[in-house]
């Protein structure tokens, strides 16, 4: 029987995939003591997804040289993409923006010294989270997204061009694959300064049901 008209009837029409995003330590994984690698795969490993959005660019994926790709990508997702089937899928075209450094402008030598601190500062925050479950946690997506503002203004216009180009891209990718692929289970795995904002963006889909990364 097919259920009565309402407003939100478009919910019936919409095929939903259910998507988590896990923020990651990018490098310093390999000295977490309780969100190493180790943990990372036994997490994904007991996750099982169906599709995995790797934040590595399509060019370094396509190569075919697992060596281009980041340390958790290399030593940890790949190879346990193929023990459990899942299908691994790039949705970045660059790196531009994770690294980011002030060029040019004025008191450049006191805004690199700033972001230099403010780097250490999200060192810090990692080191003492130190868990999957802390450092996805609101209040620490949060903290590490207000960190993310900080440096880009300290950057200038030119980095903040060029991390929201690489954001959009980001995005626009995840919601392709989920579009091309509906109903599938998607985990994005993404660097931490991306979780915030992708979690409040991915919220807005009708398409999308977004759950915590440990009820995927």
């Amino acid at each position: 029987m097919l259920p009565p008209y309402t407003e939100n009837m478009m919910e019936y029409s919409v095929a939903k995939s259910r998507v988590a995003v896990l923020g990651m330590l990018d490098e310093t994984h390999w000295e977490s003591a309780q969100y190493n690698l180790d943990t990372l795969r036994s997490l994904v490993k007991s996750l099982q997804p169906d599709l995995l959005c790797a934040e590595i660019s399509t060019e370094d994926w396509q190569s075919g040289d697992i060596a281009r790709l980041p340390l958790v990508y290399r030593e940890v997702l790949v190879p346990l993409s193929r023990l459990i089937n899942t299908v691994i899928v790039p949705v970045c075209s660059s790196h531009s923006g994770v690294n980011l450094v002030p060029k040019g402008g004025r008191f450049l030598g006191f805004r690199a010294l700033l972001v230099r601190l403010l780097n250490k500062i999200l060192r810090w925050m990692q080191r003492l989270a130190d868990s999957p479950k802390a450092v996805n946690s609101t209040a620490f997506g949060a903290l590490c997204h207000t960190i993310c503002i900080l440096t880009l203004w300290l950057c200038g216009p030119s980095a903040r061009q060029n991390w929201d180009a690489a954001y959009r891209m980001l995005f626009n990718n995840i919601l392709s694959t989920i579009r091309h692929d509906p109903m599938r289970r998607v985990l994005v795995t993404v660097d931490c300064r991306h979780q915030h904002q992708l979690i409040t963006d991915l919220k807005r889909l009708p398409e999308v049901d977004l759950v915590d990364y440990h009820l995927l």
